[in-house]
């Protein structure tokens, strides 16, 4: 699978924006999402390093209405 990547962690949410810095990036690497009604703009802020050539940026549909499901890990 060509550039693929992954990141999590714990962002902080103000109105509709939330930004975080993925566990295990270096401190400059920034994820910032803006939820409209139709979709979910996804800005990223340096190289987060998550895997070659991947990243973040990007314009997302938005195809359901339904809350989402959040699953914390212990």
């Amino acid at each position: 699978m060509a550039n693929a990547g992954d990141g999590h962690g714990i962002a902080t949410i103000r109105g509709n924006i939330a930004s975080f810095t993925p566990d295990g990036a270096d401190a400059e690497c920034r994820i910032t999402l803006k939820f409209s009604r139709h979709n979910l703009a996804v800005t990223q802020t340096n190289k987060c390093d998550f895997g070659k050539y991947a990243n973040a940026d990007g314009t997302y549909k938005k195809v359901s209405t339904s809350k989402p499901v959040f699953r914390f890990a212990p």
